[in-house]
């Protein structure tokens, strides 16, 4: 799709958090007027806060007012939603529910009116245990439903929708077991590696942003899940080396027993952690390539390089 030099509009939801912020300021930089919805207007950096064309402040549930967010809005990048927890609650399961299935249909509904032209709405490769053969979490089921209510509601509408299921995503700002590794690799201490750990999938912030964008400049009809990554699966072991290569550390690991490490692990209250890593995630890079016509042009060498030229930056 040409843009003819005009400036076309996409509203972000969850611009307060990691992927959405990133994706805020990438299209900026791309071109577009972007519209952006958080829960708290305080919790967005200065550059964001004058980045975006408006700001709405919002709640997300079954019945929030998409009205004013979505004027004049041309497409939709749906980075919001209840996210996936250690240990969830009863409040969390009812969060799941109310933000990443009602919330999402109530969206969905203000889209296909509005009219947008493309709905892309993040998912998780979580919504995808039926094919994997793992057990269902609370999140992967809200994110499942949440795709099949965008497809009811706007499967047969003008409004084309994608969603787009990622595995961890890592980059600057990123949370959660990457951020610990990163941060313990950097350090240059030696790490207990266990031999036989599983490959599993990742994506930089910086991939995601490109499939995004291919993905808004695309007139394919789309209407379809996939599952989109960086091109390497790795190790536990190949992941420490491309960390500390891109931070200038030299790999040190001492290979130990499964059972050391799952004790160490719950020493660090890190045990779901290690759980989740030692859980083989892998998705089929050449998916997204048959059906979106994409694959990932930054290597995880040259996005976790990237990652230490931003935390550096940062100091």
């Amino acid at each position: 799709m040409s843009f003819s030099g005009r400036k076309p509009v996409v509203l972000v939801t969850g611009l307060s958090g990691f992927i959405g912020g990133f994706l805020a300021r990438y299209l900026v930089a791309q071109g577009f007027g972007v519209v952006g919805t958080c829960r708290l207007r305080s919790r967005l950096s200065p550059d964001l806060l004058k980045a975006c064309t408006r700001i709405h402040e919002l709640e997300i549930d079954d019945k929030t007012d998409w009205s004013a967010p979505l004027s004049g809005v041309e497409f939709v990048v749906h980075a919001a939603a209840h996210v996936h927890v250690r240990r969830p609650k009863s409040t969390d399961l009812d969060l799941f529910r109310a933000v990443n299935v009602d919330g999402l249909r109530r969206f969905a509904d203000f889209s296909r009116d509005a009219p947008v032209s493309l709905f892309v709405n993040l998912s998780s490769i979580a919504a995808e245990f039926d094919s994997r053969g793992s057990r269902p979490t609370a999140y992967g089921e809200s994110k499942k439903r949440g795709e099949e209510v965008l497809a009811e509601v706007l499967g047969t509408s003008e409004c084309r929708y994608l969603s787009l299921r990622l595995p961890a995503v890592y980059g600057p700002g990123m949370k959660g077991g990457l951020k610990w590794l990163y941060g313990v690799v950097k350090t240059g201490l030696p790490l207990p590696i266990i031999g036989d750990s599983p490959a599993r999938s990742y994506l930089s912030v910086w991939n995601l942003a490109d499939c995004v964008f291919d993905c808004l400049a695309s007139e394919q009809p789309l209407n379809v899940s996939v599952a989109i990554a960086d091109c390497e699966t790795l190790d536990m072991q190949a992941l420490i080396e491309v960390i500390a290569a891109a931070s200038g550390k030299q790999a040190r690991g001492v290979r130990v027993s499964f059972r050391t490490v799952s004790f160490m692990s719950r020493m660090l209250g890190k045990r779901q952690e290690f759980e989740r890593a030692m859980t083989p995630a892998s998705v089929d890079a050449q998916e997204a390539a048959r059906i979106l016509g994409w694959t990932a042009p930054f290597s995880a060498a040259e996005s976790w390089r990237r990652v230490s030229m931003a935390a550096s930056d940062a100091h």
